[in-house]
């Protein structure tokens, strides 16, 4: 089990059409993985769970999203963080 609590830099990226997200957590808990635009509208929830510790891995797929740089956000618990991650259409 990893012993700690890490977002990964997606890959590729850029991308298009789609991309890889990887984490890992540390213990048993709430996770919540999102991508946000940089004026900070969330555009979509990728993982909203209980999730036992491990690794993970997550693909986004944009639909309607215009190229530009987004963020990625992973919570668990009061623990954060954020990834840059850039679409290009």
């Amino acid at each position: 089990l990893p012993g700690y609590f890490k977002l990964e830099q997606n890959y590729p990226n850029p991308f298009n059409p789609s991309t890889l997200i990887s984490f890992q957590i540390s213990e048993d808990s709430h996770v919540v993985l999102s991508i946000y635009n940089t004026i900070g509208r969330k555009m979509e929830t990728l993982f909203n769970r209980f999730a036992e510790a491990g690794r993970y891995d997550v693909i986004w797929k944009p639909r309607e999203a215009p190229s530009g740089i987004y963020l990625c956000r992973l919570q668990m618990g009061t623990q954060v963080a954020i990834r840059k991650i850039n679409l290009i259409k």
